[in-house]
C-alpha cells in the first residue's frame, strides 16, 4: 500500500499546478455525481419496498374477492335450485343453443316418411 502512495506521489509531481486543479475540479465533480446516485439508490429502494407491500396488499384482497365470489355463486346456484327446480339446470345449455344454432336443423318427420317402417305398412 505504502508503495502504491509513493508511486502516486512520484506520479502527480510531474503534473503541472493547473492540471492538478482540473483534476481535483473533477474529482469533486464525481463525487457528487457518486452522492445523487447514492441518494436516488435509497429513494428508489424505498419506494419499490411500498410499492411491494401495496401489491402484497392487492393480492391479498384479490384472493379474499375470490373466495367471496365462489360463496355467492354457490349461494346463487342454491337459491335457483331451491326456487325454480331442476329444470334451470339446463337453461344455460338452452341459451347456448340459441346463440350457436346448428347449421341446418333436421326435419324428423320426413325421415320417418322415407324410413323402412313406412316400406312394412305398404307391403
Amino acid at each position: 500500500m505504502r508503495a502504491d502512495r509513493d508511486t502516486f506521489i512520484d506520479q502527480i509531481k510531474q503534473f503541472d499546478r493547473d492540471t492538478l486543479l482540473s483534476l481535483y475540479d473533477e474529482l469533486s465533480r464525481l463525487k457528487i455525481i457518486q452522492l445523487e446516485n447514492e441518494r436516488i439508490s435509497t429513494e428508489v429502494h424505498i419506494q419499490f419496498s411500498e410499492l411491494n407491500g401495496k401489491y402484497a396488499a392487492i393480492v391479498r384482497e384479490n384472493e379474499e374477492l375470490k373466495k367471496l365470489l365462489e360463496k355467492e355463486i354457490e349461494k346463487n346456484a342454491l337459491k335457483t335450485k331451491f326456487i325454480f327446480g331442476r329444470k334451470t339446470e339446463g337453461f344455460p345449455a338452452l341459451l347456448d343453443a340459441l346463440d350457436n344454432p346448428e347449421e341446418d336443423p333436421v326435419d324428423e318427420k320426413t325421415e320417418e316418411d322415407a324410413g323402412p317402417a313406412k316400406e312394412r305398412r305398404s307391403g
